[in-house]
């Protein structure tokens, strides 16, 4: 079983855990959903998490370097899918969607996605895309940067409801390279 955890912000969206999303699970798989306040302890242990996931998905912990520090601000919001069990439970988290409340290019409120990962071993099986749709759930508007490059989670985001707005240049500082930016008006398609 593949469980998600939702470690809200106090601005995060009051109807994420009603969303038919949560209800329907990953994949095959029925999940089992817990929303959690995020304490020192359970920080310190999802920094770990969430630095395995990055070095495995990444190739380094480029979280840690930036958006990390402010994950209990709040206006962020974590959500965690986990095999086997739940955050509680002490399993293994398999994937990770990082959202904020931000404005737009345009100065519109919205929810911004930050960063999603999910391990090499666990992906293609639509765990990725129940992050995204968790993250979008209850939102009037959710936009976020992907790679040009990361071809696959653009087809990911288009299927859901995303639509690619514009190319920003050289968005990512590790190599330059330029950045997409896609926007979600209203919910994700099923």
């Amino acid at each position: 079983m593949t469980s998600i955890t939702i470690l809200p912000s106090s601005s995060a969206p009051t109807s994420i855990l009603s969303s038919p999303t949560l209800a329907r699970g990953v994949g095959d798989e029925r999940a089992a959903f817990e929303c959690m306040p995020v304490d020192d302890f359970a920080r310190a242990k999802l920094k770990r998490q969430v630095w395995q996931i990055e070095v495995d998905a990444f190739g380094w912990p480029r979280l840690l370097f930036g958006i990390w520090p402010t994950i209990t601000k709040p206006n962020k919001t974590l959500i965690a899918a986990y095999q086997g069990g739940t955050f509680v439970q002490q399993h293994k988290m398999v994937g990770y969607c990082l959202s904020a409340r931000k404005k737009t290019h345009q100065g519109q409120a919205a929810w911004y996605i930050e960063s999603v990962g999910v391990r090499h071993d666990y992906r293609r099986r639509g765990i990725g895309r129940e992050l995204v749709r968790c993250a979008c759930a209850g939102n009037d508007m959710t936009w976020l940067h992907v790679r040009v490059s990361n071809t696959a989670a653009i087809r990911m985001y288009e299927s859901l409801g995303f639509v690619g707005r514009q190319v920003e240049m050289r968005f990512y500082k590790n190599n330059s390279e330029d950045a997409l930016v896609m926007v979600l008006e209203g919910q994700c398609k099923t």
